[in-house]
């Protein structure tokens, strides 16, 4: 048996992953869950995470890579100093739409 921290950092995702999963989460909070990882270590990821979705676990997701937050999620909501500025779904879901409400683009 290994240490966890011997592991590399695709596999000690999984690891702690598989942890939360032994209790059956209805919601699970993922706090920039691939930062560290490479690409292939990702696509699992967010393979299972989509997966939980399906299965009704309510993911919650905060990553500081907008394509993650586009590309996998089916609502973003968007903080700006402390307060939502905007609720992303559908069609609304763009990278222009995405930092309009971050950054105040056009307002």
């Amino acid at each position: 048996m290994h240490e966890i921290d011997s592991l590399s950092g695709g596999n000690q995702q999984k690891v702690m992953i598989a942890r939360w999963l032994i209790n059956k989460p209805k919601i699970l909070l993922l706090d920039d869950p691939t930062k560290g990882i490479d690409l292939s270590a990702k696509a699992e990821l967010f393979s299972l995470i989509r997966e939980l979705a399906q299965d009704g676990v309510a993911i919650i997701l905060y990553s500081s890579e907008d394509s993650e937050l586009l590309d996998n999620s089916d609502r973003i909501i968007v903080f700006n100093g402390g307060k939502v500025t905007k609720e992303l779904s559908g069609e609304n879901k763009t990278r222009f739409s995405l930092y309009d409400a971050a950054y105040g683009v056009t307002n």
